[in-house]
């Protein structure tokens, strides 16, 4: 399915915002592969 890229973009920043407020915690257990500044890559349990 494919997009408006602009509309994708301001979908991310919310569901960032939304979902993935980074706390201490969160940073000890982060993924070692995953920069702390990664646009939106959400983790899943």
């Amino acid at each position: 399915m494919i997009q408006n890229p602009a509309r994708l973009r301001r979908k991310t920043a919310r569901l960032f915002i939304k979902e993935h407020i980074v706390t201490p915690s969160e940073l000890d257990n982060w993924n070692t592969d995953t920069p702390v500044w990664t646009p939106y890559r959400p983790v899943r349990h």
